[in-house]
């Protein structure tokens, strides 16, 4: 026990109307008044407003309404970038196999017509597969070439 003059609220001997006392994390405490809770919430109430007028105010970098802008933009800029993964996933899809003998340029022209550059010293695989997005009757599709190039 404290040296101290005040009870020890924590023993129910010592407080004959314990049931009038509040029990926080299972120790009884003293009863509040009504004039003493007011005054401890006016006292909050101070300090919170002295602790906001020391704190310096600083402007923001953005005004307001270019920051609600700003993130409009953002949400659109989401919002299409989901709608391009999603069409992605739905888009009709188009096969094409090329096929010819080996050393007649079937995987040169390939390669042109995905990459849109002629490479001359292209040395070509057994097989290669390509994608390539491409509009179909004002549709965006995805086409799969597969080159078979010097296969039987």
């Amino acid at each position: 026990m404290s040296s101290t003059s005040e009870p020890d609220y924590r023993n129910e001997e010592l407080l004959p109307n314990w049931k009038d006392r509040g029990v926080v994390h299972g120790i009884l405490t003293p009863p509040r008044n009504e004039e003493v809770a007011k005054m401890h919430d006016t006292l909050k109430h101070k300090k919170r407003q002295l602790i906001n007028r020391n704190r310096p105010h600083t402007p923001p970098l953005i005004p307001r309404r270019a920051r609600t802008r700003a993130k409009a933009h953002r949400r659109k800029e989401k919002k299409e970038e989901i709608v391009r993964i999603s069409s992605a996933h739905t888009m009709r899809e188009y096969k094409l196999v090329v096929l010819g003998s080996g050393g007649v340029g079937t995987s040169a022209l390939t390669v042109q017509f995905v990459q849109g550059n002629f490479d001359e010293k292209y040395d070509p695989t057994v097989e290669d597969f390509y994608r390539k997005p491409v509009e179909v009757d004002c549709q965006q599709c995805m086409l799969k070439i597969l080159d078979t190039a010097r296969t039987e």
